[in-house]
């Protein structure tokens, strides 16, 4: 075995965390490593200089990384909107990784890193994500390949519609995303969360969507679908009742991440190494 073995580290940024993971070429293997707290999101980038470090310990070099953001990127590679991780909008954050690493990372959105090891895992198939976290992402995997639409924005579909008259953190007023946790916070409601509104609201969103891109599979993830409340069952029960009816006969397969709260992380190092690619890719990752 050589003395440095060369991994692709895998970063995915959320509200509170930042989790890693590592792809190894030589064994065509990942590795899920740990969730690091992060508080302000310029402590993004001594938490990337530490797993560096921690990896290089290890006799792992790295030789690539990259790292989902939550929100959309501009042509540049900064972050353009990003309603919970506002303080790193229009910030170098590609030079801030390569500082402490020595690598130029490859940035995208969070929701499309989550796709690519879907796309992965399902290299024949079409497969729309959708990620429940601190906000609602989509990413779409086409034949192994990720879509990020012509203005690497596709997917913001939490903020989409009109809903109620609960203001987003994008300041706009009836979001998906902003209306669905409020029917899931405590404080909120006099009775307590409205899982049962939560799920239909959920189904009736998706729903839509299913029949606009006809996926032959669509996979949850996020936090919220990993917790034990029953949401991925009500949800998935209620997709399966609305395709059978209105789409009597048309393949539906409806399943959590494959990697669950590392899926990100995991993409992300996919998308580094190349083994997971773009459809029509024009943009400088």
């Amino acid at each position: 075995m050589s003395a440095l073995e060369g991994v692709y580290l895998g970063l995915d940024l959320g509200g509170t965390l930042l989790k890693a993971a590592v792809y190894d070429p030589s064994t065509a293997t990942q590795e899920i490593l740990d969730s690091y707290p992060i508080g302000y999101g310029m402590e993004l980038f001594e938490a990337s200089g530490q797993i560096v470090q921690f990896l290089a310990r290890q006799n792992k070099a790295t030789i690539g990384i990259g790292l989902g953001l939550p929100g959309v990127l501009d042509h540049r590679n900064k972050l353009r909107f990003s309603p919970h991780r506002g303080e790193l909008v229009g910030v170098d954050i590609k030079a801030g990784i390569a500082g402490v690493s020595g690598v130029w990372p490859l940035l995208d959105n969070d929701a499309n890193c989550a796709t690519a090891l879907e796309a992965h895992h399902y290299p024949n198939s079409s497969v729309m994500v959708v990620n429940f976290g601190t906000g609602v992402g989509a990413g779409l995997a086409i034949s192994g390949s990720v879509f990020k639409g012509a203005n690497a924005s596709f997917g913001e579909i939490g903020h989409v519609g009109h809903f109620g008259s609960e203001v987003c953190a994008c300041k706009r007023v009836g979001c998906f995303e902003a209306e669905l946790y409020s029917l899931l916070d405590p404080l909120s409601k006099s009775n307590g969360p409205d899982l049962e509104a939560a799920a239909e609201l959920v189904a009736d969103v998706l729903f839509d969507y299913i029949r606009v891109l006809d996926p032959e599979c669509l996979v949850l993830g996020g936090g919220l679908i990993y917790s034990s409340n029953g949401l991925f069952e009500m949800v998935s029960k209620g997709l399966e009742s609305a395709n059978s009816t209105y789409r009597s006969g048309f393949m539906l397969r409806i399943h959590k991440a494959t990697g669950l709260e590392y899926s990100g992380a995991i993409g992300a190092a996919l998308l580094s190494s190349g083994v997971v690619g773009y459809v029509c890719d024009t943009i400088d990752h």
